[in-house]
């Protein structure tokens, strides 16, 4: 494509989904003319698309005033909009080869594997790869294993999967137990780790070959082939097959994943997607006009707003001048309470010494609003004090948004609190959503076992926050000059409690 001046990855794309001899798509891209319009049209081919995305690096680093900020990068970005739409991300040449010979072969339709081998020791590291892989190991019929074995010529080799051949020298008999073992109903694909005597089982090695790829068409199945040998023997037999082969089983195996985790998303794939949408109340654009006529930016007051305007529950405040009017509200929200000093919502209010949580009594409140009141900052007033209802149960959560430049509104989930950028346990997508999007979303999470109830804790109100997704998706995709939002923390509660902000930042493109 060189510069782009003339064709893009768009223009190419376009044509090779629709050319009936094109079967696989490879784009090496260093830079993206349009990333939507690149998601939409992998989202309408069945055809595998592999994208090795490199120029990753080149973002200038800046103080991010946003936990989105750092978090949603280009590189997850690109990462989280190719998986989306069904695209294969490759990191490198090497996998990008070894994911077109996989896609070359039919796909590996299920779990289920087997792992037959020349040599015993690598087979058992075929095992290891596997089961990092999430692969498991078809247990064979007896029957068939007491025929191998009826074959060795030692007899103390106990044949079972990793199938170890390496007692035997018959080239005929691999490919008979190969057969054998695709002919079982249960099994989804096999590894066949061939290593050939330098320039000795070079005729052989072929022949084995050109009958595997026989058998992989006859059966539908994929028969991995990983040949080791000598650099001269491994390059005529290369030439002389028209069947992909691989290195080792720690290439065969993360490429036979792949072709898995595609299948069944392909199947998984419903009717036309889509999109819930939630009408933009005016009282949202209220807000922002408000705060866009003043030239200034959303005080924290003012976020709070417009995240209960949108459907998002957010805990009880009100915004207090003086210490009698706090000590008022206190009583009627009921201790505990936070106070915060109404600040610019893009301000980081506890770097700044501008919240003071855990406040149980009158003195405390009296003690903590003399504090606030004597934050002073020259660059922009107070508007007022926040007294707040402090959250004392659920799991703190982060949902945000941001826009970016080649993909446009991508959301964030995560878990929240102070532990957002230490443990960077997040999920991303590109807006809008869909029901599944925002359910992918929340599953993909490392900490989703805590959410749904493992171990002992009690679930959570995950439909709440597939919700809460939802709502934010469509703010972002129907109000264009939202740059980012983050709502954080987002208090998951129990299951059939909802959920409730305590607190939110937003960032209004300017001019």
């Amino acid at each position: 494509m060189g510069n782009k001046l003339d064709l893009n990855e768009i223009d190419f794309l376009s044509y090779l989904v629709e050319d009936e001899e094109t079967d696989i798509v490879v784009l090496y891209l260093e830079s993206l003319a349009d990333g939507r319009k690149l998601m939409d049209i992998a989202r309408g081919t069945k055809k595998p698309i592999i994208v090795q995305k490199v120029n990753i690096y080149h973002s200038a680093s800046q103080i991010a005033r946003f936990h989105t900020a750092p978090l949603v990068t280009d590189d997850r970005v690109v990462d989280a909009a190719l998986r989306q739409a069904g695209m294969i991300r490759a990191h490198d040449y090497r996998q990008v080869v070894n994911l077109v010979k996989i896609f070359s072969i039919p796909p590996m339709r299920g779990n289920n594997l087997v792992i037959i081998s020349r040599t015993g020791g690598v087979a058992v590291a075929a095992a290891d790869f596997a089961a990092e892989e999430g692969f498991h190991l078809y247990p064979l019929p007896e029957s068939f294993l007491s025929r191998v074995k009826e074959a060795f010529r030692a007899k103390v080799i106990t044949p079972t999967n990793p199938l170890d051949v390496g007692d035997l020298f018959d080239f005929n008999f691999y490919t008979q137990i190969t057969e054998e073992v695709l002919k079982e109903e249960g099994v989804d694909g096999v590894l066949f780790q061939h290593a050939a005597a330098p320039g000795l089982e070079t005729e052989e090695s072929i022949k084995l070959g050109q009958a595997f790829d026989r058998l992989a068409a006859k059966y539908q199945k994929p028969i991995a082939l990983c040949f080791l040998s000598d650099e001269q023997s491994i390059a005529f037999v290369k030439k002389s097959l028209n069947y992909p082969m691989f290195t080792e089983p720690g290439e065969a195996l993360p490429a036979l994943a792949t072709s898995r985790d595609t299948y069944r998303k392909q199947r998984e794939k419903g009717p036309e997607r889509s999109f819930p949408s939630f009408p933009l109340p005016q009282q949202v654009s209220d807000i922002i006009q408000g705060a866009c006529s003043a030239d200034r930016p959303l005080f924290l007051d003012e976020a709070l707003r417009l995240v209960e305007a949108i459907g998002i529950r957010v805990a009880p405040y009100f915004v207090v001048e003086e210490v009698k009017e706090a000590l008022l509200k206190a009583e009627e929200l009921g201790y505990p309470v936070v106070l915060k000093l109404n600040l610019p919502c893009s301000i980081h209010k506890t770097e700044l010494g501008a919240v003071i949580p855990h406040i149980r009594g009158e003195e405390e409140l009296k003690r903590g609003f003399a504090e606030l009141k004597g934050i002073k900052r020259e660059d922009i007033a107070p508007r007022g004090i926040l007294v707040q209802k402090e959250v004392s149960e659920g799991v703190e959560m982060i949902i945000g948004g941001k826009r970016d430049k080649d993909f446009g509104p991508v959301l964030m989930l995560g878990l929240g609190g102070i532990y957002t950028e230490v443990l960077q346990d997040i999920s991303l997508r590109i807006s809008p959503l869909s029901e599944g999007d925002a359910q992918e979303m929340i599953r993909e999470l490392k900490g989703y076992p805590i959410l749904a109830g493992k171990r002992s804790t009690s679930s959570r109100d995950i439909p709440f926050l597939k919700e809460a997704l939802l709502r934010l998706s469509s703010l972002m995709f129907s109000l264009p000059q939202l740059e980012e939002i983050e709502i954080n923390p987002l208090f998951l509660l129990a299951e059939g409690e909802g959920g409730m902000a305590a607190d939110a930042r937003l960032r209004i493109e300017e001019g």
